[in-house]
């Protein structure tokens, strides 16, 4: 097996597991009884829960948590007519929803306790407001909580009639009780009139505590009409425009055409990033659209780097204003749109491994989450949140011909689909009120941190006014991806409906430096035509801590059994590898020739001794054996091994090649399983070896056959060298290879 990439195929493949006669339980084949050594234990556990009748229905992820007002939501009617604009979780569980009230009360802000009932202990009665002229009008579209606990809403003051400003710039900051906070602005509140008309979209705090906000603003041209720019400013801690940005503490984003804001993200490096959208109505055949743009700005506010989609694209990429986005772990951004979503660079590139589609033209290549509530619906999304597990939570409006509705979705972080959330990753919540005469409008997200998801927005009433609405949907618990830079993910996965296909995982810890290691996968499977044969790949990139490995995958064709030539991987494809714990992941793929794309659910197929959730820990001696090993003469093919003495197994997987002149290209690809018992501090580790034929590529029919053919022998001299002796039925003697280890040496290993 070559020791950098391997072999491959550009199919798409997507089982993982490792050959098991019989998985069913009935009264001819008991439980337990398969002769391969994966299962007993799984298909005990799997006839139990098939014979046990459920006494209730279990909550699942994006079910409404009826903890939560009455079914899941809270409607408040605090005016004739009313709604929420943004919303936010305090530390201590309760709700911070800001919205607005007919009467023209300027910014209102109210509290929920943490089962959606009204805070009486916060404002007046659990509401506040910020009123910024004599007739009260504005609106609050963005909050941020402070570290101290202080609220600040960010949003537009409609002024005094027939003056030349309609609305402003407003800011206002509420203390944890309520009340405005006197120490900023003037008396809590400020404003700042830019050009004819204003108004803050979003807001983001930074680390040294200055706000920065991305704002919208219409000049009024001699010639009549109006122009767009989008802006952001950034204010002191105490109020004040922060002329250290930009020399007055506005910059406008230099767009090519009129444009909006709609999110603002703050980077590590203190960088600002700005989301809205251009408007391509300006260009000749543009129409009445408006596509997504992106700006960056230094500390000092000037200009890093601008995703203008007219100048790169001479039209739009992705359809409306950027209204949510989120920055990962890694620094990638994540940014959704009208009815998509797509993944930046912190420097504003395109991540073409992102979503269902990847689209080479015009211009540079980028990768696109197209999402859907249905037939007949169409979605108008305004934000998203990232779980720690990399998963990304996306609220929407779904506009139907009977209604709209809330909407919710879940993608998995390669941007598919998330099929354990609610129906194939989609949330459509029923009408909140019953008789609604326009349906439901969403306007913010937020995630709590037992991850519970949080809608805010519109109840339409009968009446056609509106109501203040929040629905609260259930999650999953906040826990933290897999450290993947641990030698303890070494081993067999697989995914117990497509069986007899998997993967083997070996991780080198700190390969490319501290706390970023690197991944080499060898993936089992099939041909995606039912009776083509067998294939496999080879997966390699680097595992850092906190976040799905990125991995290349490579194809060997060519080569023969157990001789040369040496043979080359082609990179065909790409994939992305993540652990939510140490017995379950999941592996997303692309392959670039066909577009063809997946996520692949994995199981561990025998519990590791040594795996943990932080970091990479001393191995124990007998499992550091495991992982990939080569003969150098016949480089391009190879065995995989996992050696578990807490399971008291040992597994292999042979990836090779047909005879030479028995088949050429992909199609001469083979690959043997072995596995046998295992005694610790054993060396040499006889085994029983199997041919799997009969699957197809990431499908669970036809289930695959597997028999015996043979018997093998794999010696391990010390950490670095190995024999491997096999000899097939019928076969007069056995062969023998001098195998070596792919890579570094894993810890715990003392031979």
């Amino acid at each position: 097996m070559d020791s950098t990439r391997g072999l491959l195929d550009q199919r798409p493949t997507s089982r993982s597991t490792v050959a098991v006669t019989d998985r069913r339980c009935d009264n001819h084949s008991p439980c337990g009884s398969a002769s391969l050594f994966i299962g007993s234990l799984l298909r005990t556990a799997l006839c139990l829960l098939l014979s046990t009748p459920p006494l209730f229905a279990i909550a699942a992820p994006g079910d409404r948590d009826a903890t939560f007002g009455a079914n899941g939501q809270v409607i408040l009617s605090l005016a004739a007519s009313s709604g929420a604009d943004a919303i936010a979780v305090q530390g201590d569980g309760k709700i911070l929803v800001a919205g607005t009230l007919s009467e023209g009360n300027g910014f209102t802000v109210l509290r929920l306790n943490a089962n959606g009932s009204l805070d009486e202990t916060f404002g007046t009665r659990g509401v506040a407001s910020a009123r910024f002229s004599t007739i009260g009008g504005g609106a609050p579209h963005a909050m941020a909580l402070q570290s101290d606990g202080k609220i600040v809403l960010g949003g537009a003051s409609e002024q005094a009639l027939n003056v030349e400003d309609k609305s402003q710039f407003a800011l206002a900051r509420f203390n944890t009780d309520g009340s405005l906070d006197a120490t900023f602005g003037i008396g809590g509140k400020l404003t700042t009139s830019v050009d004819a008309s204003s108004s803050i979209v979003a807001i983001a705090l930074q680390s040294d505590g200055k706000i920065v906000a991305a704002g919208t603003a219409y000049s009024a041209p001699s010639g009549g009409g109006s122009k767009s720019h989008l802006l952001v400013a950034r204010y002191t801690r105490a109020g004040q425009l922060d002329d250290t940005f930009g020399g007055k503490g506005i910059v406008v984003a230099p767009f090519s055409l009129p444009a909006v804001a709609g999110s603002i993200v703050v980077q590590s490096d203190g960088h600002v990033i700005a989301i809205g959208a251009i408007d391509v109505v300006a260009l000749p055949a543009g129409g009445d659209q408006l596509g997504t743009a992106a700006v960056r700005f230094r500390t000092d506010g000037s200009l890093e780097a601008i995703l203008d989609p007219e100048a790169l694209f001479g039209n739009f990429f992705c359809s409306g204003v950027g209204t949510g986005a989120s920055i990962q772990p890694d620094g990638k951004i994540v940014v959704v749109c009208d009815d998509s979503a797509i993944r930046l660079g912190g420097d504003l590139s395109f991540d073409t491994a992102f979503g269902q589609l990847q689209v080479p033209v015009p211009g540079p290549a980028y990768g696109l989450a197209r999402m859907s509530f249905g037939a007949g619906t169409s979605p108008g999304i305004v934000g998203l949140a990232l779980q720690p597990n990399g998963r990304i939570v996306i609220a929407s409006t779904a506009f139907a011909p009977g209604g709209n509705r809330f909407g919710l979705m879940r993608l998995n972080f390669d941007g598919s689909n998330d099929s354990t959330f609610g129906t194939s990753g989609v949330v459509l919540s029923p009408a909140l009120i019953n008789g609604s005469k326009y349906g439901d409008q969403v306007t913010s997200m937020a995630l709590q941190p037992d991850g519970k998801v949080l809608v805010a927005g519109f109840a339409s009433l009968p009446s056609g006014q509106s109501s203040i609405a929040v629905v609260r949907y259930l999650g999953d618990p906040p826990t933290q991806l897999v450290n993947n830079n641990q030698h303890g993910l070494t081993g067999s996965w697989y995914q117990p409906a497509t069986d007899g296909q998997g993967f083997e995982v070996e991780v080198f810890p700190d390969a490319s430096g501290p706390e970023v290691g690197a991944m080499q996968v060898s993936w089992f499977t099939f041909d995606t035509d039912v009776g083509g044969g067998q294939r496999w790949y080879t997966l390699s990139g680097a595992a850092p801590k906190g976040q799905p490995a990125a991995l290349t995958i490579y194809q060997n064709v060519g080569g023969n059994f157990n001789a040369p030539p040496v043979t080359i991987g082609q990179a065909v494809g790409n994939a992305l590898l993540s652990f939510d714990s140490c017995a379950s992941g999941q592996l997303s793929y692309r392959f670039s020739f066909t577009n063809a794309s997946g996520t692949i659910p994995l199981t561990r197929l025998m519990q590791n001794v040594t795996c943990t959730l932080t970091g990479s820990v001393p191995t124990n001696s007998d499992f550091a054996l495991s992982g990939n090993w080569y003969d150098p003469g016949t480089s391009g093919q190879g065995i995989t091994v996992e050696i578990n003495p807490n399971s008291r197994t040992a597994f292999f997987a042979w990836y090779t090649y047909k005879p030479q002149g028995a088949a050429s290209g992909a199609a001469g690809q083979l690959w043997y399983t072995g596995q046998g018992d295992y005694v610790p501090s054993m060396r040499s580790i006889p085994m029983q070896l199997y041919r799997t034929t009969g699957g197809a590529f990431n499908a669970s029919a036809p289930a695959p056959s597997t028999l015996a053919v043979g018997s093998a022998t794999l010696t391990f001299q010390n950490c670095t060298s190995a024999t491997f002796a096999f000899r097939f039925t019928g076969e007069p003697t056995s062969t023998t290879v001098s195998l070596k280890r792919i890579g570094p040496v894993p810890p715990g290993c003392n031979q």
